[in-house]
């Protein structure tokens, strides 16, 4: 038998403030007369019915949908009226490498020496990749001459070029050339070589034919720039043309930089980077430098904004070191232009006045220059990297005895890449027939500003593998430990030290 149930479903009608009530029969039994189970939701036919009766909150979601789609349109609208009405951001400009990145300027001859013969070679200059690219932070380097006869020579001079096509046989071969080129673009390090017109030897096919050595003529330097740039669009890579006048005399002038005509004009350009004499100290047109203020700001102030970008301005040059002036020196980095790091000037090295060059480290008694007078005699560019106190960095011949400390000491060299401790003491003792025995003494209270959480000591002037002795107190190093390295690292802190170590051999 079929049962029935009804339940209600209320309205208000509009003049009616009753409910309307609405029979909606339920079957409640399923066929097989049992009671079936009842759906607390309501079926669609059960929807419907009340949609029919009273759709408001249909009309309900249609407003909120169209309210939303407006504000979605009005914040639409107003987002393109603001981007198209709203101050433009500049074009960005497409830079040159030599226009967006730091130089290092560098002599391959004495920056490193990978066989043993105290000379750079760019086997050297190869393996220091990481250093200028992430301790200096340059983008390119420019080489100082590498041809052939710079330093291989019958000469007592560098520079007497006879091939710039060949690579001088010291800094290796063109295959080495090369390989340096490729490792050097792939880490992101472009490479500039330099021309040295005046570096030309006597025997060299342009000293033999006159028509190579007319003075100089402003279209002849156009003509030049017109090659570099026509080989940039033939091989497809970026080509500079970085001109350095070499101005004689020894300082600054008042007058503006009369290197800068190499720049040329827009409508016929010259060099794409020109060497800015008001940022180079002793090299000029008058024996007497004079301020700062007058020759170096004054004298690029008086330089175009379009020329500014076109200039190179070096820290340090290869006759000075830039050390004396800190706003000289910031204002390189921070003024348009390209700024050129000297190597060796990071480490704001000041050299002694010596007109005799190194006898038994590069230059190996040559000189760069032949020099007229005792002030342009004077020794202080072309000479190796400073890197440590033993030159173990500079050189890896095992058999080095004190050729560079004496250099180091004969020019007063004292500012290397190694870092000095002022509460470090460090001796030697030792005695014949017996191991030599290295103590290091750490007191605190000899530089009490000095915090730091540990040094590295250098042992290869004395010794190869060592053995620590005595070790008070023990931190990371305890007594028999044996180091088969010639660098030691000493941990520091607020309390005194002391290390003994035993040479096991030289």
């Amino acid at each position: 038998m079929a049962s029935t149930r009804e339940y209600c479903v209320y309205t208000l009608d509009d003049n009616d403030d009753r409910g309307s009530v609405i029979d909606m029969p339920t079957n409640t039994t399923a066929e097989n007369g049992e009671p079936r189970k009842m759906n607390p939701y309501l079926t669609r036919e059960e929807l419907g019915v009340v949609e029919d009766v009273e759709p408001i909150w249909r009309r309900l979601r249609i407003g909120l949908l169209a309210t939303f789609c407006g504000i979605w349109v009005a914040l639409l609208v107003s987002v393109i009226t603001i981007v198209v009405l709203s101050e433009k951001c500049p074009p960005r400009p497409d830079l040159k490498f030599w226009q967006s990145k730091v130089a290092y300027y560098v002599d391959p001859f004495a920056f490193k020496d990978s066989d043993g013969n105290w000379i750079g070679d760019l086997n050297g200059l190869r393996s220091e990749l990481s250093y200028i690219r992430d301790s200096i932070g340059a983008g390119f380097v420019i080489l100082t001459s590498i041809f052939q006869g710079h330093f291989t020579n019958n000469g007592r001079s560098l520079g007497q070029v006879t091939d710039f096509e060949v690579i001088d046989p010291v800094l290796g071969t063109m295959s080495d050339f090369r390989n340096l080129l490729k490792i050097f673009r792939k880490q992101g390090l472009e490479v500039v070589i330099s021309l040295d017109i005046n570096g030309v030897a006597e025997n060299h096919t342009w000293a033999k034919n006159p028509d190579y050595l007319q003075r100089y003529d402003f279209s002849r330097n156009l003509k030049v720039r017109k090659l570099v740039d026509d080989s940039s669009s033939f091989h497809g890579r970026s080509r500079v043309l970085i001109v350095d006048s070499g101005d004689v005399g020894y300082g600054l002038g008042d007058t503006e930089d009369g290197s800068l005509t190499f720049l040329g004009s827009t409508e016929q350009p010259g060099g794409h980077l020109v060497f800015h004499r008001q940022f180079v100290i002793n090299r000029g047109w008058k024996k007497n430098s004079t301020a700062l203020q007058l020759s170096t700001i004054i004298g690029y102030s008086n330089t175009s904004g379009s020329q500014k970008t076109a200039l190179a301005l070096p820290s340090a040059t290869d006759v000075d070191w830039r050390h004396d002036d800190l706003l000289a020196t910031a204002a390189i980095f921070l003024l348009p232009g390209t700024p050129i790091v000297y190597y060796g000037s990071e480490l704001g090295t000041r050299l002694a006045k010596i007109a005799q060059p190194p006898g038994k480290v590069y230059p190996m008694n040559k000189v760069p220059n032949v020099y007229e007078s005792a002030d342009e005699s004077v020794l202080t560019c072309q000479l190796p990297m400073p890197w440590d106190k033993t030159g173990k960095r500079f050189s890896n011949d095992p058999n080095r005895t004190d050729q560079f400390p004496s250099y180091l000491k004969t020019y007063r060299v004292s500012e290397t890449l190694e870092i000095e401790s002022k509460r470090l003491e460090v001796f030697i003792r030792k005695a014949v027939g017996f191991p030599a025995f290295v103590i290091v003494f750490d007191n605190p209270l000899l530089a009490p500003d000095e915090q730091r959480a540990g040094i590295v000591i250098d042992l290869s002037g004395v010794c190869g593998n060592v053995i620590a002795r005595v070790v008070q107190p023990q931190r990371a190093i305890s007594e028999d430990m044996q180091f088969k390295t010639e660098n030691i690292y000493i941990s520091m802190d607020s309390d005194p030290s002391i290390h003994v170590f035993e040479c096991l051999h030289k």
